[in-house]
């Protein structure tokens, strides 16, 4: 069974929008980067954006500094920021982002992919569907392990989610709610935005901690994983 040594074992995460990271994965990414994982983030859409639960538009740049915050936490590598436009993926050609997502896993070559449940959002759908396409077996690199993660609006009642892989995180989830608090204050609230407010987290990941007895945890679809 031959595997890179831990220290040298890469993970690539594609995020549609900036905070998808934080919300699907963020205690998964503490302990892996803790672990000694390299970790590359990957954030699809960047622009110009109205955020109804403060009524105000935030900026590109806003976002793009909020998501840097966010990556350089997460992560170990420089981030890449597509600036695909919010909310209108789903009118550009699939091989436009298809043959970004394929430049990345080519360059980076990741032992695990991290890709978004597709949820009721379409751009989330786009960029399921892309990183699918990006991962066909034609001789390009593939990540051994594969798995989708969610955000807690993207699993609600209608929409078929069922994690069979999960990440307890008990010591990781207090800074979890400091990072969305120190990185994305232009969303940042307790209570107001249901699921994806601070005490939404909380519950959500106490609820996925239920499932597998710990107190919480973040939950995943394995979608592949190949033992060599």
């Amino acid at each position: 069974m031959k595997e890179r040594p831990m220290r040298e074992r890469r993970v690539l995460f594609v995020a549609p929008h900036s905070d998808d990271e934080l919300f699907g994965a963020a205690c998964t990414l503490l302990q892996m980067k803790e672990s000694g994982y390299r970790i590359r983030m990957i954030l699809v859409c960047c622009s110009d954006i109205k955020m109804r639960h403060v009524n105000k538009v935030v900026t590109q740049d806003e976002r793009r500094a909020e998501f840097l915050r966010s990556a350089k936490a997460l992560s170990t590598e420089p981030p890449v920021v597509l600036d695909f436009e919010d909310s209108f993926l789903d009118v550009r050609p699939m091989s436009d982002l298809v043959t970004k997502l394929d430049e990345q896993l080519d360059d980076f070559k990741p032992d695990v992919l991290f890709l978004p449940e597709p949820s009721y959002h379409q751009d989330h759908q786009y960029v399921n569907r892309a990183c699918l396409a990006a991962i066909r077996p034609t001789g390009k690199h593939v990540p051994d392990r594969i798995l989708a993660y969610e955000v807690p609006t993207s699993t609600s009642v209608g929409f078929d989610f069922a994690p069979n892989y999960y990440v307890v995180a008990n010591g990781h989830l207090k800074m979890k709610l400091q990072l969305f608090e120190e990185c994305y204050g232009s969303q940042y609230t307790t209570k107001d935005r249901g699921a994806l407010a601070a005490d939404g987290i909380l519950r959500h990941a106490q609820y996925r901690g239920i499932e597998i007895g710990c107190d919480a945890a973040e939950a995943f679809l394995l979608m592949r994983e190949v033992i060599r």
